[in-house]
């Protein structure tokens, strides 16, 4: 019986805290993500600055064309950023959305995207699944819209980074929970000691209250059942009495012995 309170208290104790635990990882690992995309935005978002900046615009025939000689997706002139991005494409589009240039990966036509980042998987032959954070941004000279600004870099440092945390929590949690249960079992025992010595006590004073009561409860069933062969010539309403008394002796002799029988059955 004991054991098995200690196990359902085990139990219970290891799925509460283990609730918890998991809800606590998961909330790491979001807060953690959010933190790296946060991060990789800014660094996208200065990527993309620069490379705006480094792009000519002119005015020509009352259209503005763009000149990217000196833009290149390696900035090793640059100073060093948050997070080492890796640029896949740049992307320029005009005012109506078509495609003026493009360095990198082939480019649509039109522009299909609106302003603002978004998270695109990358057209790649490995089996390696790779997904792009792409930027547009409008282009602006003199307060006049020319066009759009699409930058993408790889994902790739975050994917790493997200990757080494969900193999830390994959292994932490399981070991968490295992330590966790064991100490529930441990605190089970602990828990339990209070009724188990209450059930002791009252294991003994059954026991010995059984003892005590046997010798006047037979002493009681042995004067009553000479009394009531004494008394033959006695009147009837005395022989009942002492029949009465004799059914009622017998049945706590009964009593007492169910009692001291089930001691020895839990006792062995």
């Amino acid at each position: 019986m004991f054991h098995q309170s200690r196990r359902r208290l085990a139990y219970w104790f290891t799925l509460s805290m283990g609730s918890i635990l998991i809800l606590f990882a998961f909330t790491i690992y979001y807060l953690q993500l959010q933190d790296r995309i946060k991060t990789f935005d800014e660094t996208l978002y200065t990527r993309t600055k620069r490379l705006a900046m480094k792009t000519e615009y002119r005015l020509q025939k009352g259209r503005w064309q763009i000149h990217t000689d000196n833009v290149s997706l390696q900035e090793s002139d640059t100073p060093p950023l948050k997070i080492e991005t890796k640029i896949a494409y740049v992307r320029w589009y005009d005012s109506q959305g078509n495609l003026e240039q493009f360095i990198g990966t082939a480019a649509p036509g039109q522009l299909t995207s609106s302003p603002g980042y978004q998270t695109l998987k990358a057209d790649s032959d490995t089996t390696q699944k790779q997904l792009l954070r792409q930027l547009t941004i409008p282009l602006q000279q003199d307060k006049e819209s020319i066009g759009y600004l699409q930058v993408a870099a790889y994902l790739n440092p975050i994917q790493e980074s997200l990757t080494q945390l969900r193999l830390f929590l994959s292994v932490g949690v399981p070991l968490t929970l295992g330590l966790v249960g064991l100490f529930g079992w441990v605190l089970g025992g602990v828990a339990m000691q209070p009724t188990r010595h209450a059930y002791e006590q009252l294991q003994r004073f059954t026991a010995d209250a059984s003892h005590e009561l046997r010798a006047p409860v037979a002493a009681i069933l042995s004067n009553a059942q000479v009394g009531l062969l004494a008394s033959v010539d006695d009147t009837v309403q005395q022989r009942r009495r002492l029949e009465n008394i004799v059914s009622s002796t017998k049945s706590m002799s009964a009593l007492i012995n169910n009692l001291l029988f089930w001691r020895a059955i839990k006792d062995g």
